[in-house]
């Protein structure tokens, strides 16, 4: 280039100075001006020299540096720097007699031997390897001791498919020029389109994307990315791997392609990556559904990776998630997924807002119960397999697995299984055709939901669909009941649908080691055939919740029913029941209405109800449609007995009992069986002289009684006219 400028020298012969007094060196650019000296006192020259130029063309300034002031930085920047201009320039030189040429002696340029720095405007810095040209450069060098310093305001990556990133607030150093291997550490601030930025990561020689399941191509949307990186260089050679790391901001990127069989969208994401693993944390739209993000991946070396989503799936995402453990879940789930390596996925899910329901065991927990469910999940080909499963809350306990075919239960194994403290039992379910098959065994196992359920579930008589086809199949060694009540030897099988039970065999020992026996038997000739024999009648009431009165006493019960819509018919029968504290018996007794005496107070003495005994109960009923029904009922023991007809259940669970309570039934029938007498005196359908008309009304599990003592001493061919208004 053409150079003019003016030299003031002056030479101090004494000292071996060279005085520069004055130095002012025009280019076509600009102009340099300055001062300073050099001697020669030393094994090799010291330097100083003080200058500033406002303006130069960066070719014009990399050709006016000497090349023994800091010439490791003056190669580099002669290699890598291009066009533009360098502006508002000081350069600041001290350097001792005794270093220059000895470096590669050990000897050092300090940062107080010299200072320079420089605003390049519109330069470009060469790239490296597969790291293109940084284009239109604003950034201030500054050359310390050894060290260079590149803070870079702006610029941008044009690459070769016309993408452009674009630099922002980076930094570039190379910390030593003496050594031939140089080091170059990066901090760059990159904004622009994320496969553009992968790409910059995946190339030569950071190689972000070796080996992993997502490349550069597969990101769709805006990125920021922070980019550290120490790289080793000797001429065009990398010595080492780089050791290097990047902070990514996703914001409202899209992954092209399914990752790990998820479509994954609209992420919000913060990825913090270095050559060993890759951190992800935010939010995402995976399969549809608003998702949290928590990832480690290994970018390299066998460690596997640790992938964890959280989220919340509604019933269509829950089931899209297979987190439908197999049809048994209702409603929406909060879920923490992990991916695994091999495929599978280990979940944590939070039940508390579903329904959970175990088929055939009469258990559901509802919505707002606190519950959860941890397992690992393997899915192939509409396949699900469900494996180390654990279910609790709601006083459910299960441990086992499941597999299912297209969301549809095919079988499961639950090894421990509970619902209630002291449970220890198995469950075995499979599906074969339309039908599932029930196991359940175990020492001890809590039947009270299935009682309940049995019992309290009314047929509405309305047509309803099939249900799902249900075998159950039960052997216990002991059965909890209510009221504390536990039976032995238990064993019992069910087959019919949700909707319709069709057979039923169950037997039981009760703890004074008698045998309770019931079934449901279809017969196509004489009808459906419904039974019960049970010498220990208070332990089966007590077992079921029937009733928890009755101390003693054997019973029988034969229904049938002629089709299927028909009403189950028959007849009950017990002996020798004793009913011990009924305060309904005690109201008979002692209620005094609109100024009338009572019962005790006509008899003029206390009938004792804390124990009272029944030698025999007999009445006609009918089962079914949702209502049962009792008819002609009487009951008789030697101090009290009754007639009862009326309605136990309908449909809307209300009760409706009425009849005759008699008072020492053994002296009414006497006399109620004299000729003539007993005809004028009480002589009725159900014997007796005395009698006293009740009525039970209301719900099931809390009628209400109604006495009516005006019917005392009414002859009983009144009575019954009586009863029937």
């Amino acid at each position: 280039i053409g150079i003019s400028g003016r030299l003031e020298l002056g030479f101090d012969t004494q000292r071996s100075i060279l005085d520069v007094a004055s130095l002012d060196f025009r280019a076509p650019s600009g102009r340099l001006i300055g001062s300073g000296s050099v001697g020669f006192e030393g094994l090799s020259p010291s330097v100083v020299f003080n200058g500033q130029f406002e303006q130069l063309e960066m070719d014009d300034l990399l050709a006016l540096w000497p090349d023994y002031i800091a010439a490791g930085a003056r190669r580099w920047a002669q290699a890598n720097l291009t066009g533009g201009l360098a502006t508002d320039a000081d350069l600041q030189v001290a350097i001792p007699p005794g270093i220059l040429g000895r470096l590669r002696f050990g000897e050092r340029i300090e940062p107080e031997h010299l200072d320079i720095s420089v605003t390049m405007r519109g330069t470009d810095i060469a790239g490296y390897q597969d790291i293109p040209t940084i284009r239109d450069v604003t950034a201030v060098v500054r050359h310390q001791g050894m060290r260079t310093n590149v803070s870079v305001r702006e610029g941008l990556f044009w690459l070769a498919d016309g993408e452009r990133i674009y630099v922002d607030g980076s930094e570039v150093a190379i910390p030593d020029f003496s050594p031939s291997e140089l080091r170059i550490d990066l901090a760059a601030n990159l904004v622009g389109q994320a496969s553009a930025v992968a790409g910059l990561a995946a190339g030569k020689p950071i190689r972000a994307f070796e080996g992993q399941p997502l490349q550069p191509e597969d990101f769709v949307g805006p990125v920021r990315a922070s980019l550290d990186a120490a790289i080793l260089i000797d001429g065009p050679q990398v010595k080492a791997a780089p050791d290097w790391s990047a902070d990514v901001a996703f914001q409202n990127v899209d992954i092209a392609r399914d990752f790990e069989g998820y479509t994954v969208e609209d992420t919000v994401l913060d990825i913090e990556l270095n050559a060993e693993r890759a951190l992800v944390k935010g939010t995402a739209i995976i399969d549809g559904q608003q998702a949290s993000v928590d990832l480690v991946e290994p970018l390299e070396g066998d460690r596997r990776p640790d992938r964890r989503i959280d989220m919340k799936l509604d019933e269509a995402a829950r089931k899209a998630f297979g987190v439908d453990l197999a049809g048994l879940l209702e409603g929406p789930v909060n879920a923490q997924i992990e991916l695994n390596a091999d495929g599978t996925q280990n979940f944590v899910v939070d039940l508390t807002p579903a329904r959970l329901t175990i088929p055939g065991v009469g258990w559901t927990k509802g919505p707002g119960i606190a519950s959860q469910a941890i397992f690992t999940l393997a899915t192939s080909g509409g396949q699900q397999k469900v494996t180390n499963l654990a279910l609790s809350g709601g006083g459910l306990d299960a441990r086992g697995s499941l597999t299912a075919s297209q969301g549809s239960l095919q079988r499961a194994r639950f090894t421990r299984f509970g619902l209630n403290s002291g449970d220890k039992a198995a469950l075995g379910i499979d599906a074969k055709g339309d039908e599932f098959i029930i196991t359940l065994t175990g020492e001890q196992f809590d039947l009270r939901p299935m009682v309940d359920r049995a019992l309290n579930t009314r047929d509405d008589g309305q047509e309803s669909g099939p249900g799902e086809r249900i075998q159950i199949i039960g052997k216990l060694d002991r059965a909890v009941g209510f009221k504390d009540e536990v039976l032995s030897d238990v064993a019992f099988g069910i087959r019919g649908s949700t909707t319709d039970i069709e057979w039923v065999e169950f037997g039981a020992k009760t703890r004074s080691g008698q045998t309770i026996k019931a079934g449901l038997q279809p017969n196509a000739g004489t009808g459906d055939q419904l039974s019960l024999t049970t010498p220990d009648l208070g332990a089966f009431l007590r077992f079921t919740n029937v009733y928890g009165k009755v101390t003693r006493g054997a019973a029988t019960v034969e229904l049938v029913r002629s089709s299927d819509n028909a009403p189950y018919v028959g007849a009950l029968r017990a002996r020798k029941i004793e009913i011990v504290d009924e305060p309904k018996l005690s109201a008979l007794v002692n209620t005094r209405a609109n100024g009338e005496r009572s019962l005790n107070d006509t008899l003029r003495r206390e009938i004792d109800t804390q124990k009272v005994e029944f030698d025999d109960l007999w009445s006609e009923v009918e089962l079914g449609q949702g209502v049962l029904r009792l008819t002609r009922g009487t009951v008789r023991g030697p101090v009290l007995g009754s007639t009862f007809n009326g309605t136990v259940y309908d449909r809307n669970n209300n009760m409706n009992l009425r009849g005759v309570f008699i008072p020492a039934y053994g002296i009414n029938q006497f006399i109620s069986a004299l000729p003539i007498i007993g005809d004028i005196f009480g002589r009725a359908a159900s014997g007796g002289f005395l009698g006293i008309s009740w009525n039970l009304r209301g719900q099931f599990t809390s009628p209400r009684i109604a006495v009516n003592p005006i019917s005392l001493f009414t002859p009983g061919v009144f009575r019954e006219i009586f009863n029937q208004g």
